[in-house]
């Protein structure tokens, strides 16, 4: 009798544990490097597969009104609380993992700007010959403050 209670334990562990899923997500592009990286691991712990899509915030809002269906959204704030609140999300299942930030890059040799305080910055942005910012998610931040 305890052979066949142990069978019936374990034959549903084994049978979940050799059960390889495909799971969706559909992401904002500033963590592709790290999100390739963690599948890599995934694949190598669990036999899951992380299959990611990467788009700029925008691109993640069209295809999720569009219905488009993923298991995980990793996307900046405001984009999330627009699609929960269009009931593309499910509300209360939202975690914050991180944050991307902002940097400033000159030129090899050119002099360091001064950027140590909101007026600093706005004086090294009015007097500088060209401003590059991407068009994702922190470009657009970006373009709305400029």
């Amino acid at each position: 009798m305890k052979r066949f209670i142990v069978t019936l334990i374990i034959m549903p562990v084994l049978s979940a544990a050799s059960f390889a899923a495909e799971v969706r997500i559909l992401s904002a592009g500033a963590v592709e490097p790290a999100m390739e990286a963690f599948a890599q691991i995934v694949k190598r712990e669990t036999g899951n597969d992380l299959k990611a899509q990467f788009n700029t915030a925008p691109q993640i809002a069209q295809r999720l009104a569009a219905d488009e269906e993923f298991d995980i959204v990793i996307a900046p704030p405001d984009t999330i609380t627009q699609a929960t609140k269009d009931g593309k999300l499910l509300a209360n299942t939202r975690v914050t993992v991180g944050r991307v930030g902002v940097g400033v890059v000159v030129r090899s040799g050119a002099p360091m700007p001064d950027i140590a305080s909101v007026d600093a910055l706005k004086r090294t942005l009015l007097a500088a010959d060209s401003v590059v910012y991407n068009s994702a998610s922190s470009g657009i931040y970006l373009d709305k403050v400029f």
